[in-house]
């Protein structure tokens, strides 16, 4: 079992839907990976089409575990270092709240340059079935209907997060 995406809001409302035709895995690792592999069909695409996709960046997505300072220097009564990190980590994680609008239109960008141009893949040689079957552009579809719901209650700030 790994870790897959979910949107998380700062009301803490729970959004009424989920990812579709997928578990969010594969969208998971295309989203902690096209940054920094140039052989991921996320990396190709974007790199393509020059497209802006930071508020998709592996700096805006966080881990769901929400860990306390209390525990770590209890675990750790004399390690500054494993404090250091847990305030690095506290630091990622309120940077990371972002509009949804923001992330929806990184999505639609995406989106709409792969319908206008439906033989990108052939292109590109992407030949990954999350790809040309479709996976991940419902995926992406999946996200924009989230964070629209989050945009119609007036949510001010979500993050992406691995659930």
């Amino acid at each position: 079992m790994g870790f897959v995406i979910g949107i998380e809001t700062i009301t803490g409302q729970e959004i009424p839907f989920w990812f579709t035709n997928s578990d969010s895995k594969a969208l998971r690792h295309q989203l902690l990976t096209f940054e920094d592999y140039d052989d991921e069909p996320l990396h190709k695409i974007v790199n393509y089409f020059h497209l802006n996709l930071e508020p998709l960046s592996q700096s805006k997505i966080v881990y769901t575990e929400n860990e306390i300072l209390e525990d770590i220097i209890s675990m750790y009564p004399n390690n500054r270092e494993r404090i250091e990190d847990w305030h690095e980590r506290q630091a990622q994680r309120e940077v990371a709240w972002q509009s949804p609008e923001a992330i929806v239109n990184a999505l639609t960008s995406l989106i709409n340059a792969l319908e206008l141009h439906p033989s990108i893949f052939v292109h590109l040689e992407i030949e990954d079935p999350y790809f040309t079957r479709g996976y991940f552009r419902q995926d992406a579809l999946d996200m924009v209907k989230m964070l629209d719901w989050c945009i119609a209650n007036q949510i001010e700030k979500v993050r992406i997060k691995l659930v």
